[in-house]
């Protein structure tokens, strides 16, 4: 019996394109979630996203897919686009074009390569390094080149350079952070000569090193709290920041879980990226709708085949489709801002409640932050359905203010005595003045 995938494209059709799947194939070479590229109409060929497999004959016999791409999405995104289709009225498709980065989406992503270079097989041990500085005195650059060579490379217990690794693929340094500090010519020198052999590669993320040991506090801020969404009210940007990332941290080193962190905007929001990117570094990633398409395409693509480098995303309502894997903390800063809405083109979605459906997809834990709530979360929380995390307010003086009577002029006697005596004092006035009705 043939077996047949429906297969979705990026169109506002309500039901997916049904192919037959070549017999030579085999069984697992085509499931769920992969691309594949499909031939359309008589001469078009696109990519689109196997939605299911099965073995249900359709009426008219269909074409056969051309090509198996690799993975395109996973199954918490599948539920979560098939959700939206039904929920806000639109078709899977067209959450499908919203979700993907355009490269991906039409198969046209190939990630950079850039030039590395490492130590050959004739220099495995130290002595033999050894030897070949002591012999090269004179040649200075290519002695400093080597040298500086060997600082990026992973070192032993005994904090030397392990030249002798039997997993050589660790002994890769990309060129570019060579020649920061030592000349081009003088790495081409060392590898005429047999020192170090250079090749094309695609560079990995820095966050597939080992995870660190991210800092916690003594005291979980979430603790007795047990309903999976929680409303934060109150609290400082700074504030907040600690509290996403001591949340994140925890998730991080109690599961291995990824971390979600949802703002309105990047721009005002400057300090929560900040303090987020400070304390995961190359685990922590920036997602947005400014970046380009390549570089929303290469985050997407470093999630769906690495998701074990990157442990925290911050992003706008766009970071909801990214491919997680193992989601354990959404965070929804500011979770009544009108930014978080999408009108055209379809899906026309709210981003706060699609957080909240990801969050049940993945099991995970879902912050509603906001100094004035929606009155929908405020309900929730008073309800019960939601938990509740009030954050005291450091206090301050607040500003004394003085209500004047403006009288005839422009200027009232009392104002302009305090605008003289604060420019005889070498400070700056600013005047705000009502616009005209």
């Amino acid at each position: 019996m043939g077996r047949y995938a429906d297969i979705l494209l990026p169109v506002a059709v309500p039901q997916p394109f049904t192919y037959a799947v070549p017999a030579a194939w085999g069984g697992d070479a085509v499931r769920r979630g992969m691309w594949v590229r499909v031939p359309l109409g008589k001469r078009k060929v696109c990519v689109g996203l196997v939605w299911q497999v099965h073995d249900h004959v359709p009426r008219s016999a269909p074409k056969e897919l051309i090509e198996v791409l690799g993975p395109g999405a996973t199954p918490e995104q599948l539920r979560l686009w098939e959700w939206m289709a039904g929920y806000y009225m639109c078709t899977p498709g067209e959450v499908m074009k919203a979700a993907v980065p355009g490269e991906v989406r039409l198969g046209e992503f190939r990630p950079a390569r850039e030039l590395h270079v490492r130590l050959t097989t004739l220099y495995t041990k130290g002595e033999q390094i050894t030897q070949f500085l002591e012999q090269n005195k004179r040649a200075q650059a290519q002695s400093r080149a080597l040298l500086t060579y060997l600082s990026l490379i992973p070192t032993d217990a005994q904090g030397e350079p392990a030249v002798g690794l039997n997993d050589r693929e660790q002994l890769w340094v990309v060129r570019a952070a060579m020649t920061e500090t030592v000349p081009a010519s003088a790495i081409l020198k060392l590898v005429e000569r047999g020192v170090l052999e250079q090749q094309e590669l695609i560079p990995l993320d820095a966050g597939n090193n080992p995870r660190p040991e991210y800092p916690i506090a003594q005291r979980d801020a979430l603790e007795g709290i047990t309903q999976p969404v929680v409303l934060v009210q109150g609290g400082t940007q700074e504030q907040l920041a600690e509290l996403y990332a001591d949340q994140a941290a925890r998730a991080a080193r109690g599961g291995g879980k990824q971390t979600l962190v949802l703002l309105p905007d990047t721009v005002g929001r400057a300090a929560t990226v900040h303090a987020l990117c400070a304390t995961f570094a190359a685990r922590c990633v920036v997602y947005h709708s400014r970046l380009s398409d390549h570089a929303r395409s290469r985050i997407y693509h470093r999630l769906i085949t690495d998701p074990g480098s990157v442990d925290v995303v911050v992003g706008t309502r766009a970071a909801l489709f990214l491919p997680y894997d193992r989601l354990g903390l959404i965070a929804v800063e500011d979770e009544q801002n009108g930014n978080y809405r999408q009108g055209d083109p379809a899906p026309r979605y709210q981003g706060r409640d699609v957080a909240v459906m990801l969050g049940q997809l993945h099991g995970a834990k879902t912050l509603l932050s906001s100094p004035t709530p929606s009155l929908e979360s405020w309900s929730n929380a008073q309800s019960g359905k939601y938990g509740s995390l009030p954050l005291d307010i450091h206090p301050s003086t607040p500003p004394k203010v003085t209500v004047l009577e403006r009288g005839k002029g422009l200027i009232s006697k009392y104002l302009h005595r305090r605008i003289e005596q604060t420019l005889e004092a070498g400070r700056q006035v600013v005047l705000f003045q009502n616009r005209p009705p």
